[in-house]
C-alpha cells in the first residue's frame, strides 16, 4: 500500500473498529436449525453468537474459575479415608464380575 490508499487507510482506522470474524460452514439438521434460530430469538442474539457460545463451553481447555477458588479448599486432616465413610453402612453388596 502505498500513497493516497495508504493515507485513506491510516484515516479510516480512527472510524472503524474492525474484528477480525472467522468464517465457518456448519451443516445442521432441521431440527437443530429450529432449536438454533428458536433460541437466539428468544434470547435477542445472533445464531453465530449463541453457537460460538457454545462452543466455547463446549470446548473449553481450561477449569471454570469457580471451580480453580477450591484448590487447597480442604487441609489433609479434613479428608477422610473411604473407609472411615464407609462405616456404619454394613457390608456391600456382591457385584458380578465384568
Amino acid at each position: 500500500m502505498g500513497g493516497v490508499a495508504q493515507s485513506q487507510s491510516a484515516s479510516l482506522r480512527g472510524k472503524y473498529k474492525c474484528n477480525y470474524m472467522g468464517q465457518i460452514t456448519i451443516y445442521l439438521d432441521e431440527k437443530t436449525e429450529l432449536l438454533v434460530k428458536r433460541h437466539s430469538k428468544a434470547s435477542g442474539q445472533s445464531a453465530s453468537r449463541r453457537i460460538a457460545e457454545a462452543v466455547r463451553q463446549w470446548a473449553v481447555d481450561e477449569w471454570p474459575e469457580d471451580i480453580v477458588a477450591l484448590l487447597g479448599g480442604w487441609g489433609n486432616d479434613e479428608i477422610s479415608e473411604a473407609s472411615e465413610l464407609r462405616k456404619g453402612y454394613g457390608r456391600d453388596s456382591r457385584r458380578e464380575p465384568l
